[in-house]
């Protein structure tokens, strides 16, 4: 059963803020499982001034367990827990199938670069742990997963290792049309 969850970006600075996106994940507290990443974008905000986020989550294993709503905006972070009930449905929840193996393309060096138009979540894996938020610029990309049909893209970074990034509409993709 899909429920909403509501984040509230306020602008607490004494100057305009950037438009920009939250990321909310459902993690399974038992298992560390991410089982839902929703995104949402707000605009440019004036001094003082909120936006309200709303987003629809569907979750549908682990109910009667401890979950936490995570909320990424820039630098801050918001969790909560919750219990997850199970909806009105009467049909015992299962696990759902695994994924399809991912379908990998691999780059050659200064073969494929996205450029940003706005800072960008990166994560562990996809659909992995938010780890940091990326610049509105050009970066390199290693390789092209297709996830449960999402595109990802890795690229490395030396302080943090390998991140992913997604929503290729959000994006321009550069010369990635040759593989090794």
């Amino acid at each position: 059963m899909t429920f909403n969850v509501q984040v509230n970006v306020v602008n607490n600075g004494d100057a305009a803020s950037n438009e920009g996106t939250v990321t909310l994940q459902d993690v399974n507290l038992g298992t560390g499982e991410v089982t839902a990443t929703v995104y949402g974008a707000y605009p440019a905000l004036n001094p003082g001034a909120n936006f309200v986020v709303n987003f629809p989550v569907t979750t549908t294993v682990y109910y009667n367990e401890t979950h936490e709503l995570r909320a990424y905006a820039g630098n801050q972070d918001i969790r909560i827990q919750y219990v997850l009930g199970q909806g009105n449905c009467n049909i015992q929840p299962t696990q759902p199938p695994p994924p399809p193996p991912p379908q990998e393309i691999i780059f050659d060096d200064d073969q494929c670069f996205v450029a940003l138009t706005q800072p960008w979540p990166a994560f562990s894996a996809p659909y992995g742990e938010l780890i940091t938020q990326l610049a509105a610029r050009a970066w390199e990309i290693r390789s092209l997963q297709m996830v449960n049909g999402e595109a990802w893209y890795s690229l490395e970074l030396p302080e943090m290792g390998q991140l992913w990034i997604s929503r290729v509409e959000d994006f321009t993709q550069g010369n990635c049309g040759r593989t090794r």
